[in-house]
């Protein structure tokens, strides 16, 4: 049971198709982009959307019982439709200043999410979210703080029994 993977071909404007083969007779192929799971197939390839800028971290395995040694590299903020905003600006705060990131324009599902491209790891981030009407007014602002480790530590716990008690440490 091993992958090997081929070549990335562009497919179209943003639209890459990375080729991929196993050892196996018939594998079905787990594709993970960023460490979290997006699709099965049992063809040899898998096309990807990408964004100017972003850096792709890709893993595909043949049997779903391994698990790639990628980690997720960015965060995912979700929030909900504002009335009124014809776009949502995505910012982080880097060096003393707000820096935009994305615009990302409601895709009528009521709920918008978007993805970062790769953090630094065990470092704290400060994005916002500002919905922004046709006419170019700014609505409250959603901020986030966050703590990213990609790797998280071992938790460090000690569990000792002693006179009929169990204690955890």
């Amino acid at each position: 049971m091993s992958v090997t993977i081929g070549e990335w071909s562009k497919i179209g404007s943003g639209l890459y198709r990375l080729h991929f083969s196993s050892s196996l007779s018939s594998p079905t192929f787990y594709i993970y982009r960023g460490g979290a799971l997006v699709g099965t197939t049992t063809q040899g390839h898998w096309d990807f959307t990408v964004t100017p800028g972003e850096q792709l971290t890709v893993a595909v395995v043949d049997d779903s019982v391994t698990v790639p040694e990628t980690w997720p590299s960015g965060i995912t903020i979700g929030w909900h439709l504002v009335p009124g905003a014809a776009y949502y600006r995505v910012d982080e705060y880097v060096s003393g200043s707000w820096q935009v990131r994305s615009k990302v324009h409601p895709d009528g599902t009521g709920f918008l999410k978007w993805v970062s491209d790769e953090l630094t790891d065990v470092t704290t981030h400060r994005f916002r979210v500002v919905p922004v009407s046709a006419g170019g007014n700014e609505g409250d602002a959603l901020d986030f703080n966050v703590f990213f480790v990609r790797v998280p530590d071992v938790p460090a716990v000690s569990v000792a029994y002693s006179a009929g008690k169990i204690v955890i440490s």
